[in-house]
């Protein structure tokens, strides 16, 4: 869907589940649910070139543990960052960089989340 220079993606994702270590009991986690909402915004400046800003969280609505710390690494945690799209045809890369906007403070030992966090992934279209 395209208007004024936009370009409105919607997509789904279908992840099977792999045994996820940190989302065990032995790791604060009472519950199954995990909630992992994300939005995002780009623009095409150029068909190679597409700059945009990015929303992600993970975490259970309601925290779950037996410490402190348990407790806080099963909240939400939400991070907001400025992302790129390089696309060069059937080659691809996009990547972003975002702040946890729960705090830019120093993590303590055994958290499960950092004060910034990286992404990159490269694609190749068959």
């Amino acid at each position: 869907m395209a208007f004024a220079g936009f370009i409105y993606r919607r997509v789904l994702i279908i992840l099977a589940r792999f045994g996820r270590p940190l989302d065990t009991k032995a790791h604060g986690r009472d519950v199954e649910f995990v909630v992992n909402p994300s939005a995002g915004l780009s623009v095409e400046v150029t068909p190679t070139f597409q700059p945009g800003l990015e929303y992600w969280a993970r975490g259970q609505l309601r925290e779950s543990g037996e410490t402190p710390l348990e407790r806080e690494n099963s909240g939400v945690h939400h991070f907001l960052g400025p992302t790129v799209h390089l696309n060069f045809g059937r080659l691809w890369w996009t990547a972003g960089l975002y702040a946890n906007l729960n705090g830019l403070r120093t993590p303590d030992a055994g958290a499960d989340f950092g004060p910034v966090w990286f992404r990159s992934v490269i694609g190749l279209d068959l």
